[in-house]
């Protein structure tokens, strides 16, 4: 089946975004969770793995400070004894992505309108609202759990099932949850950091999170024949491509900018992880 054939692909797709992938973020909408980085919206890197910025603008940053100097109680939440490994698999991730992921969005970028991926992005967005309820429910967020609500019924109905996001033209932006954040809520520290081959930055709180969130996706319930799996990755990929298609070539930006991009992408998973937490 060509389902089947195109497996494959949509597993080497989804992994290689991540590493794009702290994904954008404010505080107000939390945590939008899977993404390429955004140049305007990514977290402020810890001191490590950053060139100093050129110029008169702010004050000198000593690149001899100690981490914990410079960002606070927020470095001691690092925990990477694996960083050999870590660094290995984020050497593949990288060459993944320029060689294979970042083409095929270039492609689509090309082959579909702006505002078209857009609107597709809306509509999977809308999709998956099961797993942003029930999260927001597990956290106790009675308001979040209604803003989703009525957030899905204005965009499935006005909104032609999503394609429009009228709810946050109206002052109801999109609020991203999943189980690593709910985790979180429960006092579960992020473990150590991962890189996981294919799927880029992690954590084993966000890694087991992320296999959690897997069982409330609404393919486990709306797929009647074959393996939701496959439906499941391969919407996820889709997603993920298509977001990276919006991007402005923020890794690239990272890296050429970066003295350390396993750093930086390090530091900004983390400081992303933790803007997302409610409390």
């Amino acid at each position: 089946m060509i389902r089947r054939k195109n497996l494959f692909l949509f597993l080497f797709i989804i992994a290689s975004l991540a590493l794009a992938g702290c994904a954008s973020g404010k505080k107000s909408s939390r945590c939008d969770n899977p993404g390429p980085l955004s140049a305007q919206q990514s977290p402020a890197p810890a001191d490590e793995g950053v060139a100093a910025p050129q110029g008169d603008e702010g004050d000198f940053e000593d690149p001899f400070a100690s981490k914990e100097e410079d960002s606070g109680e927020y470095a001691n939440d690092i925990h990477d004894p694996i960083e050999p490994l870590n660094r290995v698999f984020f050497a593949f991730n990288d060459k993944f992505y320029f060689y294979v992921a970042k083409p095929i969005a270039k492609g689509w970028r090309k082959a579909m309108p702006e505002k078209a991926r857009i609107g597709i992005g809306n509509v999977m967005t809308n999709f998956l609202m099961p797993i942003r309820l029930v999260n927001n429910i597990l956290q106790f967020d009675i308001l979040g759990a209604g803003e989703e609500i009525t957030r899905f019924l204005a965009n499935s109905t006005v909104g032609l099932g999503g394609w429009f996001d009228l709810a946050a033209k109206n002052g109801l932006p999109l609020d991203e949850e999943d189980f690593g954040q709910t985790l979180g809520e429960y006092g579960v520290g992020h473990g150590f950091y991962l890189v996981v081959p294919f799927l880029g930055p992690s954590s084993l709180r966000d890694t087991v999170g992320d296999s959690l969130d897997f069982y409330l996706h609404p393919f486990n319930y709306a797929v009647v024949e074959g393996n939701p799996g496959e439906e499941i990755i391969a919407l996820k990929a889709a997603k993920i491509e298509n977001t990276l298609s919006l991007d402005k070539d923020t890794y690239e930006k990272v890296v050429k900018e970066s003295i350390d991009p396993y750093l930086f992408m390090r530091n900004a998973y983390f400081q992303l992880r933790e803007s997302c937490q409610k409390k």
